[in-house]
This record gives structure tokens, C-alpha cells and sequence, in this order.
């Protein structure tokens, strides 16, 4: 049968505890040192995530806020700007049917005195009219 030699076995006990303690301080303990360092920097960056989350959130708010606010500006600034523009445009307009009217008035003062000239003058030429008049109607 199988015969069990006590230095063989002490012997590969001895070297598989070398072993153990060779690769447990060779690559275990580092490779669980990187990973233990990688998992602080991840919950290290996760911890600044949520901070800067909140921050960009109320940065978001505050900017939505300042753009609200410049939007309500400018439709007051519109609406101021168009309330001048119609106050000038109206303003343009009551200067234009007064100088019309001005106008029209000298128009129509101009046409009375031309019109009381030529009644002067056919009132002047009255009498030579009659008698060109009445030599045409002779004549006939």
C-alpha cells in the first residue's frame, strides 16, 4: 500500500508554508494594498461627485434664477422702448396734421384771396364783357 514518509510530508508542509508566506508577501499584499487604495480614491471621488452635484445643482438654480430675471429686464426694457416709440411715432404724427393743417389753411387763405382777385378783376372787366356780350348777341 501506500507508505507516508514523515520527512517527505514535513518537508512539503515546510515548503508550502514558505510558499503561503512568499506569495502572501510578494503579490497578495500589495495586489490587496491596490485595491484597498483604489477602493479610497473611488468612495474619495463618489464623496466629491455628490458634493460638486449639489454645487452644480444650486449653480443650475441660481443661473435659471439670473435668467429669469433677465428675461422679465428685457420685456420691461421692450415695453418701455415700445411705449417711447409710440409716444414719438404719435408725437411725429400730431406734428405732421398740425403742419398739414397749417398747410391746408394757407392753401385755402390763398384760394379766398385768388378768388377775390379774379372777382376784381371780372368786376373790373364787367362792363367790357356786357359790351363784347351784347355786340355777339347783336351779331346773331
Amino acid at each position: 500500500m501506500l507508505e507516508v514518509n514523515p520527512y517527505l510530508l514535513s518537508l512539503t508542509v515546510v515548503i508550502f508554508l514558505g510558499l503561503i508566506f512568499v506569495l502572501n508577501n510578494i503579490l497578495y499584499k500589495p495586489i490587496l494594498g491596490f485595491v484597498d487604495e483604489r477602493n479610497a480614491h473611488i468612495a474619495k471621488e463618489e464623496s466629491e461627485v455628490a458634493k460638486y452635484g449639489a454645487d452644480i445643482k444650486k449653480y443650475d438654480e441660481e443661473a435659471a434664477s439670473i435668467l429669469a430675471d433677465a428675461r422679465a429686464q428685457m420685456l420691461a426694457i421692450k415695453k418701455e422702448a415700445a411705449t417711447k416709440a409710440n409716444e414719438a411715432a404719435k408725437a411725429c404724427i400730431e406734428a405732421r396734421k398740425s403742419e398739414l393743417e397749417n398747410d391746408y389753411k394757407e392753401f385755402e387763405l390763398a384760394l379766398r384771396k385768388e378768388q377775390e382777385a379774379l372777382k376784381n378783376e371780372l368786376s373790373a372787366n364787367l362792363p367790357s364783357i356786357r359790351e363784347s356780350l351784347k355786340n355777339t348777341l347783336s351779331k346773331l
